[in-house]
């Protein structure tokens, strides 16, 4: 199912989202869901700043990298341990 989704959102062929309450009906702008994998926000010590790589760069990362306090963690893109790693720090901040 992942690999299914990345592969429509890298071929811009999910299904456009329309509005649902005022203005129904009305097609919604879909960039969001395109930049999904090749967005990342770059830290900066006033601001951050938002990077966009193209859809076909070479560089397709397989981790994704959570900061937290001070703290980094390194997640290989694996939906079970990053299902694991949710519920912990859930669990931990309550």
């Amino acid at each position: 199912m992942k690999r299914r989704y990345k592969r429509l959102v890298r071929k811009r062929s999910l299904p456009i989202d329309r509005a649902r309450h005022s203005r129904k009906g009305q097609p919604m702008c879909m960039e969001q869901y395109y930049r999904l994998f090749t967005s990342y926000r770059y830290p900066g010590k006033t601001k951050d700043t938002l990077v966009t790589t193209s859809d076909n760069d070479p560089f397709d990362p397989e981790h994704i990298i959570v900061f937290k306090k001070y703290k980094y963690l390194l997640v290989h893109e694996n939906c079970k341990t990053l299902e694991k790693l949710l519920k912990s720090v859930y669990q931990t901040h309550k």
